[in-house]
């Protein structure tokens, strides 16, 4: 089975869906973070990465 993973950077957190090949979401995760945080980007992205695979 194929999956797609998008990724949302935005300017408070990162999101990141999981979806199978007919766009049913299988997870997500969430990575909120203040505006100012200095790990913005991709160390957030990572994260929440990791976290669809728990």
């Amino acid at each position: 089975m194929k999956y797609l993973i998008g990724i949302d950077i935005g300017t408070s957190a990162t999101k990141t869906v999981m979806f199978d090949e007919k766009f049913g979401v299988i997870c997500s995760s969430s990575q909120e973070y203040p505006m100012y945080q200095p790990q913005n980007g991709w160390p957030a992205i990572l994260r929440v990465i990791h976290g669809i695979f728990l």
